[in-house]
């Protein structure tokens, strides 16, 4: 059996209340979304009044990945792709 890594989206401590909501609202609106620049959410919920939603874990943060100088080319097709992913939300 294979094991599937996933991202846990979770609020500070401090706007718990507010961001149930919010999770709420960006699960809903989420599930509306099929783009392959998007990651779906798998699940959400709440446990021990601590709200999370579940993603798949991308190929690896871009944050690690630009910690080193990156060719123009790669930084433009990042950047395409994004653009994309943001206009189609």
């Amino acid at each position: 059996r294979s094991r599937a890594e996933i991202a846990l989206k979770v609020p500070s401590r401090r706007g718990i209340r507010q961001d149930r909501d919010g999770y709420k609202r960006e699960r809903k609106l989420s599930a509306a979304l099929h783009h392959p620049n998007v990651l779906p959410i798998l699940d959400a919920g709440v446990i021990d009044g601590q709200p999370f939603l579940a993603f798949p874990l991308a190929d690896g943060p871009l944050s690690l990945r630009m910690r080193r100088p990156v060719p123009l080319p790669v930084a433009l097709n990042w950047l395409t792709q994004i653009m994309k992913a943001v206009a189609y939300v």
